[in-house]
């Protein structure tokens, strides 16, 4: 990149401006004893709300996340992990509002090219190293490499830059709308590292001996096929601000988080009801109802979650390259039914949406396209496969997992709906980091299928499949050019007008059918206290009951 000399005239925009950024922007489980998983936690206080210092978190994860690189890979099982661990500049609180993390602040140059980001001053990394601008400025250019939202960052960026040890400068070189929200996103995030770690890691996944960040807990172990242990970091400062979300106050109570790697969701149940774990990933939704009343759980339902999507590919290869097939697909979904069938009780899922956004998330929700969303029509949906050239004689083929069970219930929908209408589909089922592997390596093998995008993102960049970045490269001239006009916004008003076409060109050009708003049953041990609801896996600001 090129460097070239600050802007003057350097306004203050501080929390005011990161606000506007995000009005304009903004991958889910003990009886009384709790068994092993609760010995070594100090018997200081019940169910009173006094935080409880010490004793190990068991958690009962769906896999083996393969990689804690939440700024290379976008999983669920990444992101539970690895959001305990690194920190970012900004990250977003309760309200999906921007707030300074590691920055103390930022500036705004009065043309909207130069941002000045002045660090917390006392940070150090896990391997006891303070926290430098070069720092921050090495992280983000690897960010901007292997992040899908950092590469479309990288577009606008001229330069990054430390102007001394504890301030960076990114220059654009044209105003970016979204970029205190990017630099927020938890998805394929913008963590920082030591520079060293990420200069050697470059495109790759971080190494398991890389994972070195600032938060509240560390790696201590990394036994793969089995568990990941995260440590308390004893050196962490925790800032005094109670903003909730990823951001604000975050303090270690407990003195080691254990992730268990445990696939059978019936598994990680009977491990809550015997104590042997405190908190599980993946208990059926159709559990809830038997358990929601029962004393020695907290059976909750998230705040935020997971737009559940189907894949379509747009490789020539795939029948799906045709918008004719990709609309008799929508047609022939019974969205309600698939929703019922994969994702459990109403209150998961409802009211259905087809938005990109769950609807708390106001600046980025938009209800255009919902008459397409809503076209159910199996008849209609069986014309436009014959038009598309779509026989019985070839199958379609789905690639689902187990590892999480809606997916594969949403597999079984389709390919009964399609073979309903005289078509043939081929299930193939993998383990999650499997699957998406193979969405991406052997795109010639697969039409059809199945994840998550988060129902928060900070700005329509953070939509994974509006770009060819992710699986099933669609590409679109429309698309490209309404995300690039939404950057050159200057107002929150603006900014939604435009997110409301690029939600109708979504319905238009269908790159991808968003199913419904799928949030997380969370389900924990009574005596795990005051777990945050605003995403799973959260593990900061909460103990372990005497």
């Amino acid at each position: 990149m090129r460097t070239r000399s600050s802007f003057q005239g350097k306004r203050s925009f501080r929390l005011s401006r990161l606000r506007l950024a995000a009005v304009g922007t903004a991958l889910a489980m003990g009886l009384a004893a709790c068994g092993s998983g609760g010995e070594g936690a100090t018997p200081a206080a019940e169910e009173s709300g006094t935080p409880v210092e010490g004793g190990t978190i068991v958690a009962a994860l769906a896999g083996d996340p393969q990689t804690l690189d939440v700024a290379q890979n976008s999983g669920a099982l990444t992101i539970y992990v690895g959001q305990n661990v690194f920190e970012q500049l900004f990250q977003f609180d309760e309200t999906l509002t921007p707030r300074p993390m590691l920055a103390e602040d930022y500036t705004m140059s009065d043309d909207g090219l130069t941002y000045t980001i002045p660090l917390r001053e006392g940070i150090t990394f896990h391997n006891g190293e303070p926290m430098t601008a070069e720092d921050v400025v090495a992280s983000l250019e690897r960010w901007m490499v292997v992040s899908g939202p950092g590469k479309l960052v990288a577009e606008d960026v001229e330069s990054i830059t430390a102007t001394d040890d504890a301030t960076v400068e990114i220059v654009l070189n044209k105003p970016r709308y979204s970029l205190i929200s990017d630099l927020a996103a938890y998805v394929q995030a913008a963590i920082i590292v030591p520079a060293e770690i990420a200069q050697a890691a470059g495109d790759q996944p971080m190494a398991d001996d890389q994972i070195i960040g600032t938060g509240p807990f560390k790696l201590g172990e990394y036994t793969h096929g089995q568990r990941i242990v995260l440590e308390k970091n004893p050196e962490y400062t925790a800032i005094e601000e109670d903003w909730g979300g990823f951001a604000g106050a975050k303090r270690a109570y407990a003195d080691e988080l254990e992730f268990r790697f445990v696939a059978d969701p019936t598994q990680q149940l009977n491990g809550l009801q015997t104590g042997q774990f405190h908190w599980a990933q993946s208990v059926s939704p159709d559990q809830y109802e038997a358990i929601k009343d029962n004393p020695a759980l907290t059976v909750e339902v998230t705040d935020t979650g997971l737009v559940s999507t189907v894949l379509l590919n747009h490789d020539p290869a795939s029948p799906f390259s045709d918008l004719k097939a990709r609309q008799a697909m929508n047609m022939l979904i019974d969205k309600e039914a698939m929703s019922r069938a994969a994702f459990g009780p109403d209150i998961l899922w409802t009211p259905l949406s087809g938005s990109f956004a769950f609807e708390i998330n106001e600046p980025m929700y938009s209800d255009a396209g919902q008459d397409v969303y809503e076209t159910y029509d199996p008849d209609q949906a069986k014309e436009l496969f014959t038009e598309a050239g779509v026989t019985a004689d070839t199958p379609i083929r789905i690639a689902t997992t187990q590892t999480y069970e809606k997916y594969y219930q949403m597999a079984v929908v389709m390919q009964a709906q399609l073979e309903e209408i005289g078509l043939t589909a081929q299930v193939d089922v993998f383990d999650f980091p499997t699957m998406i592997d193979r969405l991406t390596t052997a795109p010639t093998s697969w039409d059809i299928s199945m994840t998550g995008f988060s129902g928060i993102p900070g700005a329509p960049s953070q939509v994974n499949y509006l770009t060819p970045t992710w699986p099933g490269g669609y590409k679109s001239p429309k698309m490209d050019a309404l995300l690039a006009e939404y950057n050159q916004a200057t107002s929150a008003d603006e900014a939604h007008d435009i997110v409301d076409q690029i939600q109708q060109t979504v319905w238009d050009e269908i790159p991808v059918i968003p199913i419904s708003p799928n949030k997380s049953l969370q389900v924990s041990s009574s005596k795990l206290q005051n777990l945050s609801t605003f995403r799973p896996g959260v593990f900061w600001n909460t103990w372990l009951a005497g």
